[in-house]
This record gives C-alpha cells, sequence and structure tokens, in this order.
C-alpha cells in the first residue's frame, strides 16, 4: 500500500502529520532563529524578551477567560450553528475587554510595569500584543474543532516565518533598543494576523443574533479551566518571571535559551494531541479503551526513544550553533527536554477529564502543580542558582501527571492507560537523565562510550520490539 492511499484510509494519521509537519516547520523556524537571537541578543535582552513572552501568555489568559477554548469543544460535542456560536464568543469577550478590563490595564499600568520591572513601552506592546492574540486563538480552535490540520499548519507556519524576519529586521536596523525591536517585532506579527483571523472569523458568520445560551456553555466550559490554563502558564512561564525577581535578567535569558532549546520536544506533544483529540473521543464514545491503551503506550515509549536521542544529539550541536555566551546553560538541555514525557502523561489522564466536562477537576490537578511549581523555585533558586529551574520544572509536571492520573482513575473511575505500565517505561529513562546530567557537568568521564552505549541499546530494544 503507497503513502498516498495510507493516508486517505486513516485520517488520524493524515491529521498528525499535518499538525506535526506545521508544528515542525513552524516551530523549526523558530528553532533555527534562536541560534540567529544567541548572536544579535545578549543573555540579558533575551532575558527581558523571555520575560515579556510569559506576561503575554498570562495575560492573554486572563483577558479572554479560556472562551476561545471552548469552540473546539462546542464544534467536537455539537458540529451545529459553528458560526453563530463564534460571533456570540467575539460579542461577549469585546464587551468583557472594554468595561472590566482596558480600565484596569490604564489605573494600574505603573503598579504592573514596576513590579515586574518592565519598561512602560513594553507594557503598553504587552498589552497589544494580547488583545490580538484572542483572535488569533479563537480562528485556531475553530480549526482545530473543524479538524482543518492543513490550513491550521499553514497558518501557523507563516506566522512563524514572518515574526521571525521582522523581528530581526527591528532589532538589526531599527531599533537601538535590541529587545524592544524583538517584541515589537512580535506584536506587529499578532495584529496583521489578528485583523487576517478576525476577516476569517466574520465570513464563518451567518447570523448575527446574541444568544445567551452560548455565553453560559462557553463560561460553564471556560471559567473553570481559567485556572487551569492559567496554572499551566506558570509552569511553564513563572520561573522566568521568579528568576528576574530573585536573580538578575541575564540569568532569565541562559535558562530561557536552555528552555527554548528543550521544548523541541514539546512539538511532538502538542502535534500528537492536536491529531489525537477527534480520534479519542469517537474511540470514547464506541468504548473502545483497548486502541487508547495501545495507541497512548506506543506512542509514549516512541516519544522517550527521540528525547534520548535529541538529548544526545544537542550535546553535539549546541557548541557549534549556540553563542559561547549560552555554554553555561546547555547542560540543563535534556533535563528540560524530560518536561515534555511528563507533558505528554499529563495530557493522557487530563483528556478523560476534558471528555466528562469535568473541567473543574483538571484546574484543581493542574494549580497544584503550580503551587508546588513556585514553592520550589522561590525556595530552591536563591540557594542553587538559575539552574535548579529545570529540576523545579520536571517535578512540577510529574506532580501534575500524577495528580492528574489519581483524578482520572479515582474520581471520573477510567483507568483505561496502566500506570504501572507507564512507570515501567518512564523509570528507566529518569535513571538516564541523571546520569547523563552528570556526564554532562564533568563528574563522570567518557561521556561518549555512555552515547554510544545508549544508541546501540536502542537499537537493541526497537529490533526485539519489531521481532514481537
Amino acid at each position: 500500500m503507497n503513502i498516498k492511499k495510507l493516508l486517505q484510509k486513516n485520517s488520524f494519521l493524515k491529521d498528525f502529520l499535518n499538525y506535526f509537519t506545521g508544528r515542525i516547520l513552524a516551530k523549526g523556524v523558530v528553532f533555527i532563529s534562536i541560534p540567529i537571537y544567541s548572536k544579535i541578543l545578549n543573555p540579558t535582552e533575551f532575558g527581558v524578551v523571555s520575560v515579556f513572552l510569559s506576561l503575554f501568555m498570562i495575560i492573554s489568559i486572563l483577558i479572554q477567560l479560556n472562551v476561545a477554548g471552548s469552540i473546539r469543544q462546542y464544534i467536537l460535542k455539537s458540529n451545529k450553528h459553528t458560526g453563530s456560536y463564534i460571533f456570540n464568543q467575539v460579542l461577549f469577550f469585546l464587551l468583557f475587554f472594554l468595561i472590566l478590563v482596558l480600565p484596569i490595564i490604564i489605573l494600574f499600568k505603573d503598579n504592573i510595569s514596576s513590579y515586574f520591572e518592565i519598561d512602560i513601552k513594553i507594557y503598553y506592546l504587552l498589552i497589544i500584543g494580547s488583545f490580538t492574540n484572542v483572535f488569533i486563538s479563537f480562528y485556531e480552535f475553530y480549526l482545530l474543532g473543524v479538524n482543518k490540520s492543513k490550513e491550521f499548519s499553514i497558518f501557523s507556519f507563516v506566522r512563524a516565518v514572518f515574526e521571525i524576519v521582522v523581528s530581526i529586521i527591528f532589532v538589526l536596523i531599527l531599533f537601538t533598543n535590541k529587545d524592544i525591536g524583538r517584541i515589537s517585532g512580535i506584536v506587529l506579527t499578532y495584529s496583521l494576523f489578528a485583523l487576517y483571523s478576525f476577516y476569517r472569523i466574520i465570513k464563518l458568520i451567518k447570523n448575527y443574533t446574541f444568544n445567551p445560551k452560548y455565553i453560559k456553555y462557553a463560561l460553564a466550559f471556560g471559567a473553570p479551566l481559567i485556572i487551569h490554563q492559567l496554572s499551566s502558564v506558570v509552569l511553564a512561564q513563572a520561573d522566568r518571571v521568579i528568576i528576574s525577581k530573585l536573580l538578575d535578567f541575564e540569568y532569565v535569558g541562559l535558562y530561557s535559551m536552555a528552555y527554548s532549546l528543550g521544548s523541541v520536544m514539546m512539538i511532538v506533544v502538542t502535534a500528537f494531541n492536536s491529531a489525537w483529540l477527534p480520534k479519542f473521543y469517537n474511540l470514547m464514545k464506541t468504548n473502545d479503551y483497548k486502541t487508547i491503551h495501545k495507541t497512548l503506550i506506543t506512542n509514549l515509549k516512541l516519544l522517550i526513544v527521540l528525547s534520548v536521542l535529541a538529548s544526545i544529539v544537542f550535546n553535539y550541536i549546541l557548541p557549534i550553533i549556540i553563542s559561547k555566551e549560552y555554554s553555561d546553560s546547555f547542560s540543563l538541555v535534556p533535563t528540560i527536554i524530560m518536561s515534555a514525557v511528563f507533558i505528554f502523561i499529563y495530557l493522557m489522564y487530563a483528556n478523560f477529564s476534558f471528555y466528562q466536562n469535568k473541567t473543574l477537576y483538571i484546574s484543581i490537578g493542574t494549580i497544584l502543580a503550580a503551587i508546588v511549581n513556585i514553592s520550589l523555585n522561590y525556595l530552591l533558586i536563591p540557594i542553587y542558582g538559575y539552574e535548579v529551574a529545570a529540576l523545579t520544572t520536571v517535578i512540577s509536571y510529574l506532580s501534575m501527571a500524577i495528580l492528574h492520573y489519581l483524578i482520572s482513575s479515582k474520581l471520573l473511575h477510567s483507568n483505561v492507560v496502566r500506570v504501572g505500565l507507564v512507570a515501567k517505561f518512564v523509570l528507566p529513562y529518569i535513571l538516564w537523565v541523571i546520569v547523563y546530567y552528570y556526564f554532562n557537568i564533568g563528574y563522570f568521564n567518557y561521556s561518549f562510550l555512555f552515547e554510544l552505549f545508549t544508541v546501540l541499546l536502542l537499537i537493541l530494544i526497537l529490533y526485539k520490539s519489531n521481532k514481537k
């Protein structure tokens, strides 16, 4: 059977490849830009941009009340009157922003910018970017809901390329403050693509009637998830804000560089989940738990193998492609890569809560993990420095995965994916990352022999798996 026929028969594989290719292209362009940014931005400037992006994600969640996320859920569950539903969400957001959010932004601008130690220009750029991002989110969740994987991938890729090109031009030519130049490139990109998203959304709307039941549905789904989404962002971004408060923007830049490089495996996780959700909902409707279990365990094993190989490859290419100013952070990359595995495990179990609309349970699990993250960072960073943030991130994602497993199995009684089998593959991987870290920092000698042994072992395991 040729590849074209296989893709026609297997819609899940086709969508996964579309999402994965789109994410790879978009994130690949971003990844390629990292060495360029390492040459034109020093660690302090890179740190300022990283704090901006962290605050950007947090504010975006707060001002949209997660109503954008309800669009995909509504389409997957009902697939009726999509245009009318989206119109009501756009109208609700605009009213909410103009009546409640905008006055707060204006009144407390000095307090907020002072607390986070950012320039007032950056503050205004932060608000503009966060506002425009909402419309992009509306459009992207619509594309995900109707499973237009190809269109979603093209949209993401073009936006990523445009942002990088504009940012580099701004940094090198138009701005003396390079961090503000990079941030201006981000905001301009979001503004233009928000206009395009708004135009595409308007074309979907056939009926401009206000319907309170749509707002009620969106808030019932989205409001409990605000805490979850905010906590998720805290898990991924708060360490940079805390480092900037406790140490310095230079250390934020070093850590953010390692995090940007290590998060490459999250592309795989995000692409898989985007393609998996429609198939997962269909399998749940038919009670096909065996296929769910088999698919998730197979992809978990594959993710671990890819994570190990990525850690080894990065050990050799990073000193070549990244500026020496950031070399102190390279040893953190394998630890950050490990976070993607725990995010995958968390999603395995959290999707059962999403399916049953038990979004409050999701928020409870995630906020507890966020509290763990913040507490560990404030406790350990002053003692061990910015490097420990990589470890606290892994511990936090691990705790989130455990909490969502408990919610799924004990509260929802959806014990589809056996935790013992998950641990069988994850525990050896954790041990490998610990040993490899000590090789990277020079505690052990002959790291090349350890890497060679790892690769040979993986080949042997894959060979035996194929024979079975």
